[in-house]
């Protein structure tokens, strides 16, 4: 529906009640991780109610679009299916492949599983901005392949990869030049923050390898096009990442796992750029 004020009203709900209650429970109610986990669930209930709430200030706008006839329909029901599966297998894909990650960042040592650990709390935090532009992506493309508007759509995702490319460049020199600052905000552990600083320079890398792979992801939710997303993130997993893991990490260490993930999450972007010219852009035919 392309409006992103509501679902920003209700992750900023959801986060500050988690915050709040989380003290709460924790703090004063003394209820230690029983707390957290109140916390998150009333948290999450409350987003749940809240989100029942707007949508039925919008259900006036919307009945014209609902048709239980339509949502009956098993051919529309298989298509609707097969796309969550592929989402899920790529899914699934991701998951394993930082799952991997941690795993064979703690077959290290503690001290590395910290620092990577710490490390990839600079790749969530660009992710969070980022993320912004791939759900614009999805809004975006969706409604440009259904309006049949090939020009329309290529000016879309030009937009979306100028910005894209801007935010990561801002991110890159913010790493590169506070990067030992941040790192001593997240953690005040002295011998982890030295273990750290030969690996900082990976995250500076992070934002210009990532952004494009985001942005694709977004485009491709919109043309609904999983199938090429499961398929790309099938060849990466099996075929570069665990490769070159394998392949480098007996040869440099942590270095050889990170550059296996750098690979990893720029094949991503690659990958989906190629399969786009018949994924996406073959969804219109003018």
């Amino acid at each position: 529906m392309q409006n992103s004020r509501i679902p920003m009203i209700m992750a900023i709900t959801i986060n500050v009640l988690n915050i709040g209650l989380s003290l709460l429970f924790v703090i004063t109610l003394k209820m230690n991780s029983n707390g957290l986990a109140w916390a998150n669930l009333v948290s999450q209930f409350t987003g749940l109610i809240l989100g029942l709430f707007f949508v039925s200030l919008y259900s006036r706008n919307l009945k014209k679009y609902l048709s239980f006839r339509q949502a009956l329909n098993l051919k529309s029901f298989r298509t609707f299916i097969s796309v969550n599966k592929d989402i899920f297998i790529r899914t699934l894909c991701l998951i394993f492949t930082l799952s991997f990650f941690t795993t064979q960042s703690a077959n290290q040592s503690a001290v590395i599983l910290a620092v990577n650990t710490l490390l990839f709390q600079f790749f969530y935090f660009f992710s969070y901005f980022v993320d912004g532009f791939a759900y614009a992506a999805e809004a975006l493309t969706g409604k440009g392949i259904g309006g049949g508007d090939r020009n329309n759509l290529k000016a879309v995702i030009r937009s979306l990869f100028i910005w894209g490319l801007g935010i990561a460049i801002f991110f890159t020199l913010l790493y590169g030049f506070g990067g030992n600052a941040i790192l001593r905000l997240l953690s005040n552990d002295q011998s982890v923050l030295l273990a750290a600083r030969p690996y900082l320079f990976w995250i500076i890398l992070v934002p210009l390898i990532t952004f494009s792979a985001f942005i694709w992801d977004g485009i491709f939710v919109g043309a609904t096009a999983s199938k090429a997303m499961r398929n790309s993130m099938l060849i990466i997993t099996t075929l570069i990442f665990l490769p070159a893991y394998y392949l480098l990490h007996p040869l440099l260490g942590n270095h050889g796992l990170w550059m296996a993930m750098m690979l990893f999450m720029g094949s991503r972007g690659i990958f989906l750029a190629v399969f786009s010219k018949n994924a996406v852009f073959g969804r219109i035919s003018k």
